[in-house]
């Protein structure tokens, strides 16, 4: 009777320890696979960084930030320009809206095509990719600002791109966006396919890339409101024929960072995208400094202001001193 009863108390204890056992491996948590994926792209609603495909592996992905917050600015300093080299000059803007995440300036660099050139460089023909500095170390740069978004084999442009007679991407998509340089009737331009004869422009133009449509040329914003946020590079030609180009650290919605662009009252024909998140590059390569602006947050991809680096870029915007 003894050993029965032994016997029935142990099975129990057993049956018990067993049932804690299951019930703590189903409550505790379990890491979820961690997958970059890009997300669809509407045409003037969503913008997007263009990612390589590559490794699971090797993409490091932190943990996301607090929350991110915006709040309008008080007041504002007025523009204030700084040269850094004979004919380009940059300045650090505040916006109409803060944010806690980054410094929340805008870093805007203009060019002035009677002392400088402007070019398009494309590493696919040599099947390489380079950071923004390197590109200015190794073209003799002042310059150099991505191109535009690209497509997975991290070297063709999403949109058109024309160098000289070379075609980095031959085909046309629905953005409606042209940047050109070596036009007939000026150093630069941006084509819009609502305002001008953009085929004839593009083809007498000797760079050109494609992208997205931030600003047409009544200067109306045409990025719809959203609740996603990156850092971004962008550009523009001002009414005096002056190449634009634009960065900004802190992540914002594309409708409110066009919405700060158009308030600094640059006196711009138009806006067009041309990168975000970690990858949204800028070097300044000026005679007596640099400035780096490296890109670091996006909205499902690279939730932090961690990123201390220029990721490599294949094809870029370059502004170097006329021969």
């Amino acid at each position: 009777m003894n050993r029965i009863i032994i016997a029935g108390i142990l099975a129990l204890i057993a049956g018990i320890g067993l049932f804690l056992t299951l019930r703590t491996e189903n409550q505790a948590p379990i890491e979820q696979e961690q997958i970059v994926t890009q997300p669809e792209m509407t045409e003037e609603t969503e913008g997007l960084v263009s990612e390589p495909e590559v490794e699971q592996s090797s993409v490091y992905l932190p943990e996301p930030e607090s929350d991110r917050r915006q709040w309008r600015r008080e007041s504002q300093a007025s523009i204030t320009w700084k040269t850094m080299a004979p004919g380009m000059e940059m300045a650090r803007c505040e916006g109409i809206w803060e944010t806690n995440i980054g410094d929340s300036y805008l870093t805007v660099v203009r060019a002035d095509p009677e002392l400088l050139e402007f070019v398009l460089l494309s590493g696919k023909r040599t099947d390489e990719t380079k950071t923004a500095q390197q590109w200015c170390e190794s073209e003799d740069l002042l310059v150099a600002m991505n191109a535009g978004m690209y497509q997975a084999d991290h070297a063709t442009n999403l949109g058109y791109m024309k160098i000289g007679d070379y075609e980095n991407q031959s085909r046309f998509n629905s953005d409606n966006l042209f940047l050109a340089f070596g036009l007939e009737e000026g150093p630069a331009k941006l084509i819009d396919k609502s305002c001008h004869d953009w085929e004839s422009l593009v083809g007498q133009s000797q760079f050109v890339t494609q992208s997205i449509r931030m600003m047409n040329c009544q200067g109306a914003n045409t990025w719809s409101q959203q609740q996603k946020y990156w850092s971004v590079a962008a550009a523009s030609v001002d009414e005096d024929g002056k190449l634009i180009l634009i960065h900004s650290r802190s992540p914002w919605s594309m409708h409110d960072f066009v919405d700060m662009v158009r308030d600094l009252d640059l006196g711009l024909t138009g806006l067009i995208y041309l990168e975000g998140g970690p990858e949204a590059s800028l070097y300044v390569n000026g005679w007596e400094e640099t400035f780096s602006g490296i890109g670091s947050y996006e909205t499902g991809f690279f939730e932090s202001d961690r990123n201390d680096r220029f990721w490599p870029i294949p094809n870029v915007i370059g502004v170097r001193v006329r021969n």
